[in-house]
Protein backbone atom coordinates (compact mmCIF):
# COMPACT_ATOMS: atom_id res chain seq x y z
CA UNK A 1 0.00 0.00 0.00
CA UNK A 2 3.16 2.31 0.84
CA UNK A 3 4.82 1.89 -2.62
CA UNK A 4 1.44 2.84 -4.12
CA UNK A 5 1.34 6.17 -6.60
CA UNK A 6 -0.28 8.82 -4.64
CA UNK A 7 -3.15 8.79 -7.16
CA UNK A 8 -3.56 4.81 -7.25
CA UNK A 9 -3.71 5.62 -3.15
CA UNK A 10 -6.32 8.05 -3.46
CA UNK A 11 -8.45 5.79 -5.73
CA UNK A 12 -8.33 3.59 -3.15
CA UNK A 13 -9.29 5.81 -0.82
CA UNK A 14 -12.18 6.51 -2.61
CA UNK A 15 -13.65 3.61 -3.03
CA UNK A 16 -13.46 2.26 0.46
CA UNK A 17 -15.38 5.79 1.04
CA UNK A 18 -17.81 5.23 -0.97
CA UNK A 19 -18.91 1.49 -0.59
CA UNK A 20 -18.89 2.39 3.04
CA UNK A 21 -22.08 4.50 2.34
CA UNK A 22 -23.52 2.72 -0.57
CA UNK A 23 -25.68 0.13 0.86
CA UNK A 24 -27.83 -1.45 -1.65
CA UNK A 25 -28.81 -4.37 -3.57
CA UNK A 26 -27.15 -2.61 -6.66
CA UNK A 27 -23.38 -2.03 -5.60
CA UNK A 28 -21.31 -5.02 -4.49
CA UNK A 29 -21.11 -5.10 -0.71
CA UNK A 30 -18.38 -4.15 1.45
CA UNK A 31 -17.59 -5.74 4.74
CA UNK A 32 -14.52 -4.91 5.94
CA UNK A 33 -10.63 -3.39 5.12
CA UNK A 34 -7.09 -4.33 7.27
CA UNK A 35 -3.59 -3.43 6.08
CA UNK A 36 -1.25 -6.18 6.52
CA UNK A 37 2.27 -6.93 5.82
CA UNK A 38 2.12 -3.38 3.88
CA UNK A 39 -0.81 -4.51 1.87
CA UNK A 40 -4.34 -3.41 1.85
CA UNK A 41 -7.37 -6.25 2.08
CA UNK A 42 -11.02 -5.82 1.45
CA UNK A 43 -13.54 -8.38 2.60
CA UNK A 44 -16.11 -8.10 -0.07
CA UNK A 45 -19.66 -9.71 -1.06
CA UNK A 46 -18.46 -12.83 -3.55
CA UNK A 47 -20.34 -12.64 -6.79
CA UNK A 48 -20.25 -15.13 -9.42
CA UNK A 49 -18.83 -13.73 -12.46
CA UNK A 50 -18.31 -10.37 -13.94
CA UNK A 51 -20.12 -9.06 -17.27
CA UNK A 52 -17.12 -9.41 -20.05
CA UNK A 53 -17.20 -13.40 -19.05
CA UNK A 54 -20.69 -12.94 -19.27
CA UNK A 55 -21.22 -12.11 -22.53
CA UNK A 56 -17.86 -14.36 -24.11
CA UNK A 57 -20.32 -17.22 -22.09
CA UNK A 58 -23.41 -15.89 -24.00
CA UNK A 59 -21.89 -15.97 -27.42
CA UNK A 60 -20.76 -19.65 -26.77
CA UNK A 61 -24.59 -20.15 -25.86
CA UNK A 62 -26.31 -18.53 -28.83
CA UNK A 63 -23.24 -18.29 -31.47
CA UNK A 64 -24.16 -15.46 -34.09
CA UNK A 65 -27.91 -15.56 -34.40
CA UNK A 66 -30.49 -13.91 -31.57
CA UNK A 67 -33.39 -16.01 -30.36
CA UNK A 68 -36.04 -15.11 -28.28
CA UNK A 69 -34.23 -16.47 -24.99
CA UNK A 70 -31.21 -14.05 -26.22
CA UNK A 71 -33.42 -11.11 -26.25
CA UNK A 72 -34.92 -12.16 -23.23
CA UNK A 73 -32.23 -12.30 -21.02
CA UNK A 74 -30.32 -8.98 -22.59
CA UNK A 75 -33.25 -6.55 -22.11
CA UNK A 76 -33.40 -8.04 -18.15
CA UNK A 77 -29.94 -7.73 -18.17
CA UNK A 78 -29.45 -4.26 -19.26
CA UNK A 79 -32.79 -3.07 -17.51
CA UNK A 80 -30.94 -4.40 -14.20
CA UNK A 81 -27.94 -2.44 -14.80
CA UNK A 82 -29.55 0.73 -15.92
CA UNK A 83 -31.49 0.65 -12.73
CA UNK A 84 -27.92 0.27 -10.87
CA UNK A 85 -26.69 3.07 -12.55
CA UNK A 86 -30.39 5.22 -11.91
CA UNK A 87 -29.69 4.48 -7.92
CA UNK A 88 -26.15 6.43 -8.41
CA UNK A 89 -27.83 9.17 -10.17
CA UNK A 90 -30.85 9.43 -7.70
CA UNK A 91 -28.17 8.84 -4.08
CA UNK A 92 -28.11 12.19 -2.19
CA UNK A 93 -25.42 13.58 -3.27
CA UNK A 94 -25.60 12.22 -6.75
CA UNK A 95 -22.68 9.66 -7.60
CA UNK A 96 -20.63 9.90 -10.81
CA UNK A 97 -19.08 6.58 -11.76
CA UNK A 98 -17.01 7.65 -14.27
CA UNK A 99 -15.18 3.98 -14.88
CA UNK A 100 -18.88 2.17 -16.20
CA UNK A 101 -17.44 -1.58 -18.54
CA UNK A 102 -17.97 -4.99 -18.44
CA UNK A 103 -14.62 -5.73 -15.99
CA UNK A 104 -16.89 -3.18 -13.11
CA UNK A 105 -20.35 -5.08 -13.57
CA UNK A 106 -20.76 -8.46 -11.48
CA UNK A 107 -23.30 -10.66 -11.36
CA UNK A 108 -24.07 -11.71 -7.70
CA UNK A 109 -24.21 -15.37 -6.25
CA UNK A 110 -28.22 -14.88 -6.48
CA UNK A 111 -28.33 -14.03 -10.09
CA UNK A 112 -28.14 -10.02 -9.45
CA UNK A 113 -26.32 -7.34 -11.76
CA UNK A 114 -24.19 -5.25 -9.09
CA UNK A 115 -21.94 -2.78 -9.87
CA UNK A 116 -18.25 -2.55 -8.50
CA UNK A 117 -15.21 -0.74 -8.54
CA UNK A 118 -15.72 3.29 -6.89
CA UNK A 119 -12.54 4.52 -7.35
CA UNK A 120 -13.07 6.89 -9.85
CA UNK A 121 -16.08 7.93 -8.62
CA UNK A 122 -17.23 11.38 -7.72
CA UNK A 123 -19.63 12.70 -5.36
CA UNK A 124 -22.11 15.52 -6.73
CA UNK A 125 -23.50 18.11 -4.12
CA UNK A 126 -25.15 20.51 -6.30
CA UNK A 127 -28.36 18.33 -8.54
CA UNK A 128 -29.90 21.14 -10.31
CA UNK A 129 -30.02 19.72 -13.09
CA UNK A 130 -29.18 23.33 -15.24
CA UNK A 131 -25.89 23.76 -13.32
CA UNK A 132 -25.03 20.47 -12.58
CA UNK A 133 -22.64 20.96 -15.69
CA UNK A 134 -20.73 23.34 -13.71
CA UNK A 135 -19.14 21.36 -10.92
CA UNK A 136 -15.52 21.00 -11.22
CA UNK A 137 -14.56 17.56 -12.82
CA UNK A 138 -11.13 16.34 -13.72
CA UNK A 139 -10.26 14.86 -17.36
CA UNK A 140 -9.22 11.61 -18.63
CA UNK A 141 -11.28 9.19 -16.21
CA UNK A 142 -12.34 6.15 -16.75
CA UNK A 143 -11.73 3.36 -19.85
CA UNK A 144 -10.60 5.34 -22.70
CA UNK A 145 -13.01 2.62 -25.17
CA UNK A 146 -16.05 3.36 -22.72
CA UNK A 147 -14.97 7.23 -22.05
CA UNK A 148 -17.35 10.08 -23.09
CA UNK A 149 -15.78 12.19 -25.11
CA UNK A 150 -16.82 15.33 -23.52
CA UNK A 151 -14.68 14.56 -20.77
CA UNK A 152 -11.64 15.39 -22.20
CA UNK A 153 -13.57 18.43 -23.76
CA UNK A 154 -11.47 22.24 -22.92
CA UNK A 155 -12.69 23.74 -21.09
CA UNK A 156 -13.73 20.60 -18.88
CA UNK A 157 -17.39 20.26 -18.91
CA UNK A 158 -19.48 17.48 -18.42
CA UNK A 159 -22.00 15.17 -15.38
CA UNK A 160 -23.35 12.17 -14.73
CA UNK A 161 -24.93 11.67 -18.62
CA UNK A 162 -21.06 10.12 -19.16
CA UNK A 163 -22.23 7.19 -17.22
CA UNK A 164 -25.44 7.51 -19.80
CA UNK A 165 -22.70 7.30 -22.79
CA UNK A 166 -20.85 4.28 -21.07
CA UNK A 167 -24.14 2.15 -20.50
CA UNK A 168 -24.90 2.72 -24.14
CA UNK A 169 -21.52 1.17 -25.25
CA UNK A 170 -21.96 -1.47 -23.09
CA UNK A 171 -25.26 -2.71 -24.10
CA UNK A 172 -24.31 -2.39 -27.31
CA UNK A 173 -22.02 -5.27 -26.58
CA UNK A 174 -25.25 -7.03 -24.38
CA UNK A 175 -27.02 -7.05 -27.86
CA UNK A 176 -24.09 -7.49 -30.13
CA UNK A 177 -24.13 -4.35 -32.11
CA UNK A 178 -21.07 -2.66 -33.37
CA UNK A 179 -20.15 -0.15 -30.80
CA UNK A 180 -18.60 2.43 -33.46
CA UNK A 181 -21.90 2.23 -35.19
CA UNK A 182 -23.87 3.49 -31.90
CA UNK A 183 -21.07 6.10 -31.34
CA UNK A 184 -21.27 7.34 -34.43
CA UNK A 185 -24.99 7.48 -34.60
CA UNK A 186 -26.34 4.89 -37.05
CA UNK A 187 -29.36 3.46 -37.42
CA UNK A 188 -28.61 0.36 -38.08
CA UNK A 189 -29.37 -3.38 -38.06
CA UNK A 190 -26.93 -6.05 -38.24
CA UNK A 191 -27.65 -8.30 -40.87
CA UNK A 192 -27.58 -11.50 -38.50
CA UNK A 193 -30.88 -10.51 -36.82
CA UNK A 194 -32.26 -10.81 -40.65
CA UNK A 195 -30.93 -14.38 -40.69
CA UNK A 196 -32.95 -16.07 -37.94
CA UNK A 197 -35.27 -18.03 -39.88
CA UNK A 198 -35.14 -20.97 -37.66
CA UNK A 199 -34.62 -18.83 -34.39
CA UNK A 200 -31.90 -21.24 -34.12
CA UNK A 201 -30.40 -24.17 -35.42
CA UNK A 202 -30.84 -26.37 -32.39
CA UNK A 203 -34.91 -25.48 -32.34
CA UNK A 204 -34.91 -26.58 -36.14
CA UNK A 205 -36.22 -30.44 -35.25
CA UNK A 206 -39.70 -28.58 -33.38
CA UNK A 207 -40.04 -25.56 -36.84
CA UNK A 208 -43.31 -27.37 -37.27
CA UNK A 209 -44.67 -25.96 -34.08
CA UNK A 210 -43.11 -22.47 -34.30
CA UNK A 211 -44.60 -19.39 -36.14
CA UNK A 212 -41.13 -18.27 -37.24
CA UNK A 213 -42.48 -15.50 -39.19
CA UNK A 214 -43.80 -14.10 -35.54
CA UNK A 215 -41.35 -15.27 -33.87
CA UNK A 216 -38.29 -12.87 -36.05
CA UNK A 217 -40.71 -9.96 -35.99
CA UNK A 218 -40.63 -9.88 -32.45
CA UNK A 219 -37.23 -9.87 -32.15
CA UNK A 220 -36.09 -8.14 -35.68
CA UNK A 221 -38.79 -4.93 -34.09
CA UNK A 222 -37.28 -5.22 -30.84
CA UNK A 223 -33.66 -4.76 -32.28
CA UNK A 224 -34.43 -1.91 -33.89
CA UNK A 225 -36.04 -0.03 -31.15
CA UNK A 226 -33.00 -0.83 -29.34
CA UNK A 227 -30.60 0.38 -32.01
CA UNK A 228 -32.53 3.51 -31.63
CA UNK A 229 -32.23 3.72 -27.90
CA UNK A 230 -28.45 3.03 -27.41
CA UNK A 231 -27.81 5.77 -30.38
CA UNK A 232 -29.92 8.08 -28.32
CA UNK A 233 -27.90 7.40 -25.37
CA UNK A 234 -24.35 7.84 -26.71
CA UNK A 235 -25.46 11.09 -28.33
CA UNK A 236 -22.06 13.43 -28.57
CA UNK A 237 -19.98 15.54 -30.71
CA UNK A 238 -19.07 12.87 -33.49
CA UNK A 239 -22.18 11.67 -33.96
CA UNK A 240 -23.55 11.67 -37.38
CA UNK A 241 -27.46 11.79 -37.39
CA UNK A 242 -29.18 14.38 -35.45
CA UNK A 243 -28.12 16.05 -32.14
CA UNK A 244 -24.59 16.39 -30.99
CA UNK A 245 -25.28 17.37 -27.84
CA UNK A 246 -24.21 14.85 -24.85
CA UNK A 247 -26.63 16.62 -22.39
CA UNK A 248 -29.42 15.39 -24.78
CA UNK A 249 -28.91 11.88 -23.75
CA UNK A 250 -31.51 10.48 -21.57
CA UNK A 251 -32.24 9.85 -18.22
CA UNK A 252 -31.78 6.47 -16.69
CA UNK A 253 -36.08 6.76 -15.89
CA UNK A 254 -36.76 7.13 -19.47
CA UNK A 255 -34.50 4.22 -20.70
CA UNK A 256 -36.58 2.22 -18.14
CA UNK A 257 -39.77 3.51 -19.25
CA UNK A 258 -38.30 2.50 -23.24
CA UNK A 259 -37.42 -1.00 -21.90
CA UNK A 260 -40.42 -1.84 -20.51
CA UNK A 261 -42.40 -1.47 -23.65
CA UNK A 262 -39.96 -3.42 -25.15
CA UNK A 263 -40.20 -6.96 -23.26
CA UNK A 264 -40.87 -9.88 -24.89
CA UNK A 265 -44.15 -11.56 -24.05
CA UNK A 266 -43.28 -14.64 -21.70
CA UNK A 267 -46.86 -16.52 -22.91
CA UNK A 268 -44.93 -16.50 -26.72
CA UNK A 269 -42.25 -18.57 -25.56
CA UNK A 270 -42.80 -22.28 -26.40
CA UNK A 271 -42.17 -25.49 -24.26
CA UNK A 272 -39.98 -27.20 -26.63
CA UNK A 273 -38.34 -23.68 -27.13
CA UNK A 274 -37.62 -23.86 -23.20
CA UNK A 275 -36.38 -27.29 -23.02
CA UNK A 276 -33.86 -26.95 -25.72
CA UNK A 277 -33.11 -24.20 -24.05
CA UNK A 278 -31.97 -26.11 -20.81
CA UNK A 279 -30.30 -28.47 -23.05
CA UNK A 280 -28.02 -26.27 -24.49
CA UNK A 281 -26.81 -24.83 -21.38
CA UNK A 282 -26.62 -27.78 -19.54
CA UNK A 283 -24.79 -29.63 -22.72
CA UNK A 284 -22.51 -26.38 -22.58
CA UNK A 285 -21.98 -26.10 -18.85
CA UNK A 286 -22.85 -22.41 -19.01
CA UNK A 287 -23.14 -21.67 -15.25
CA UNK A 288 -23.30 -17.90 -15.51
CA UNK A 289 -25.94 -18.24 -17.72
CA UNK A 290 -28.02 -20.75 -15.41
CA UNK A 291 -27.11 -18.20 -12.72
CA UNK A 292 -28.93 -15.11 -14.48
CA UNK A 293 -31.50 -17.06 -16.17
CA UNK A 294 -33.00 -18.41 -12.70
CA UNK A 295 -33.10 -14.52 -11.58
CA UNK A 296 -35.51 -13.37 -13.93
CA UNK A 297 -38.15 -15.21 -13.02
CA UNK A 298 -39.34 -16.14 -16.50
CA UNK A 299 -42.32 -17.80 -17.77
CA UNK A 300 -42.44 -21.37 -15.95
CA UNK A 301 -40.12 -22.76 -13.12
CA UNK A 302 -37.34 -25.08 -13.91
CA UNK A 303 -35.74 -27.12 -11.48
CA UNK A 304 -32.05 -28.60 -12.07
CA UNK A 305 -30.44 -31.24 -9.61
CA UNK A 306 -27.30 -30.94 -11.42
CA UNK A 307 -26.23 -28.54 -14.25
CA UNK A 308 -22.51 -31.01 -14.76
CA UNK A 309 -25.02 -34.14 -15.37
CA UNK A 310 -27.81 -32.48 -16.97
CA UNK A 311 -30.48 -34.44 -15.17
CA UNK A 312 -33.50 -31.60 -15.16
CA UNK A 313 -37.38 -31.28 -14.97
CA UNK A 314 -39.78 -28.84 -15.88
CA UNK A 315 -42.88 -27.52 -13.90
Amino acid sequence: MLDLPEKDKQNVLNETQSLVKLRSEYVIQYYYSWIECNCLYFQMELCFDNLTNFLETKKLLFNELITKFDCYISLVMFRELTECVQYLHESVPQIIHRDLKPDNVLISMDGRIKLCDFGLAKEVANTDWYRMSKTKHTADVGDLLYQAPEVNSYPIDYNHLIDIYSLSLIGSQIFGFDSYDIIDGKYVLILKFYKILNIIIFFIKFRENINNNIANNVIKDIMIKMNALLVSMSVNMYSQNGSTDWRQRPECSHILSQLQTFMINERKIYQNEFKLFCERIIERQCDVIYKLFMNLKPFCEIRMSNIKTGTFNLK
